[in-house]
């Protein structure tokens, strides 16, 4: 059973000591803790510095898709029944850019998780 967690408002995020330890407002539904979040943005903050040539995450507003959500087979996980699909918006520079988010448990415990861009249909890319 994956447990849904709500966070509204400002969250502070050490997301390394390269990032001078920025602050990031996180909004939305997540089935990530907050240690998982922390984690995730690390890996959306590289993502976005090797395809977008930005690291300035100012915020991200977090939405869980519906369970019939099935992104491309590319970005699919298999092997867990317990995946979750999240489409996180990450504002760099003003801009708003979606990445796919996707949690799953592991089997010998704790959560996973892998960061896709562009978010599948988006025209986010570059």
């Amino acid at each position: 059973m994956v447990t849904r967690l709500v966070i509204a408002g400002v969250v502070g995020m050490l997301l390394s000591i390269s990032l001078k330890a920025a602050e990031v407002r996180f909004t939305g539904n997540t089935t990530a803790d907050e240690q998982l979040i922390g984690d995730t943005l690390q890996q959306v903050v590289t993502v976005a510095q090797a395809k977008l040539k930005c690291e300035n995450l100012e915020g991200v507003v977090a939405e869980i898709m519906p369970q019939d959500f099935s992104p491309p087979h590319s970005m699919q996980v298999t092997g867990s029944d317990t995946v979750t699909y999240e489409r996180w918006t990450a504002t760099f520079y003003g801009k708003q850019v979606a990445f796919l988010i996707t949690f799953w448990r592991d089997p010998q415990g704790g959560s996973l998780y892998a960061v896709g861009y562009p978010f599948p249909d988006s025209q986010d890319a570059s």
